[in-house]
């Protein structure tokens, strides 16, 4: 994240990436909550759900996709469907391994803070794996912003 907020051509994507990871992490759990029924791994983290993690990839698609409206960027939409789903990945990627990390720790939540948020660090899991694979393919996620 410093290496990309240091290149003023790659500083937009700070900005896409923690909009994307939020929305993932939102949607996700609204449609994970109303419809998610098949288990995603229950020994891990019994709460996520396929449905949620399809409504997270879709909250994550639309988000993108009115940035790059509103902003008159040029991003087809196989680019922004496909950055939605390689964010989404890694957003669950993430949630999945600082899940894992508090069970093998034997602790619920990382913090309280954020009460019923399983703590602060469950708003940054996401976000940490996004900013890798950010950065790693940052010359395809610019095309969201040109």
């Amino acid at each position: 994240m410093i290496t990309l907020n240091h290149d003023p051509v790659y500083r937009p994507l700070l900005a896409l990436l923690v909009i994307s990871i939020a929305s993932h992490d939102t949607g996700a759990y609204i449609v994970g909550n109303l419809i998610g029924r098949h288990k995603i791994c229950p020994q891990i983290s019994p709460g996520k759900t396929w449905e949620g993690f399809l409504g997270g990839t879709l909250a994550t698609t639309c988000a993108l996709g009115v940035i790059t409206y509103f902003y008159g960027h040029s991003a087809s939409w196989s680019i922004i469907i496909t950055a939605s789903c390689m964010l989404s990945v890694a957003a669950l990627a993430g949630d999945l391994f600082e899940s894992a990390l508090k069970r093998r720790a034997g602790i619920k939540d990382s913090g309280s803070l954020l009460p019923g948020h399983g703590g602060l660090l469950d708003r940054f899991d996401g976000i940490l794996f996004g900013a890798y694979l950010m950065y790693i393919c940052r010359t395809f996620f610019i095309l969201l912003c040109q």
